[in-house]
């Protein structure tokens, strides 16, 4: 990158085909999937997680029309390209699909949880009523997030250099809002963690084997063993993007603990 703070140009070009090549077959897959649940609505609209699925897929297609035609042209072009008003706007959008993608992603391993764990009170618990309740409350939620970002003191805004939506660290209400935005992330984590666990330890539980037939019996720990595969990818999703996208760029930021590696690698090298 040499001695600038901004890549050179065949970064931004790398960094857009890398955002376009992950981002379009996705948003094809999730229009797919909304195209499925809206040609069928009677069969789908009975079964509460394809409910919350669908409420899934509008925050994450949105997520990604931001990302495939606005963070790409912003990349290759450097800058905003089309104003700083605007700007702000999609930083709201985006903020409000993040944190309603994020609850619709704690309300399904909920809904797995009663589906598995809780299984003789979960057609009470997620009656289509309380479906529709939750799922305004996740977008009250995402909408509240997002409004925060249309305050002068709280915008986010997209980094053609860093790649992403950050916060801009230099308005004083990023620095409490940061925080409001982690313990959120954690929140969510804390309930896959929680739910998931529950799910994978209800196996070894003799209790509910008795209330199941051989069949049932069957479809219960094929569900199971999906949801393990579920929670995997969650935790490694997440940790991957923490890892890249937040602890490692605050770590870099921390001189005493760079001269620390720094010295560590000066010692170590013949």
């Amino acid at each position: 990158m040499g001695n600038s703070s901004y890549p050179e140009p065949w970064e931004n070009i790398l960094a857009a085909a890398t955002i376009s090549i992950f981002s379009a077959p996705s948003l094809i897959l999730y229009i797919l999937i909304v195209q499925v649940l809206i040609q069928n609505p009677r069969v789908f609209s009975k079964n509460p997680y394809y409910t919350l699925l669908s409420s899934l897929a509008v925050s994450d297609t949105t997520m990604l029309v931001l990302y495939l035609f606005y963070a790409v042209p912003c990349t290759l072009a450097r800058c905003h390209i089309f104003g700083a008003g605007f700007d702000v706007a999609i930083g709201v959008v985006f903020n409000t699909a993040y944190f309603a993608g994020i609850s619709c992603i704690a309300l399904i391993a909920i809904n797995r949880y009663w589906a598995v764990c809780r299984f003789i009170n979960y057609d009470r618990t997620f009656s289509r009523r309380n479906v529709k309740i939750l799922i305004c409350f996740a977008w009250t939620a995402g909408g509240v997030s997002g409004a925060f970002q249309a305050f002068p003191c709280c915008h986010l805004r997209y980094s053609f250099t860093a790649y992403s939506w950050l916060y801009d660290m230099t308005q004083f209400g990023n620095a409490y809002y940061v925080w409001l935005d982690r313990g959120l992330n954690l929140t969510v984590f804390a309930v896959l963690a929680i739910c998931y666990t529950a799910i994978l330890y209800a196996r070894f539980g003799s209790s509910t084997q008795a209330y199941l037939s051989c069949n049932q019996q069957s479809r219960r720990k094929f569900a199971e063993r999906s949801l393990a595969l579920q929670f995997g990818i969650i935790v490694l999703v997440l940790f991957v993007a923490g890892l890249s996208f937040t602890i490692i760029p605050e770590l870099s930021q921390n001189h005493w603990l760079m001269l620390l590696v720094l010295n560590f690698l000066e010692n170590a090298s013949p």
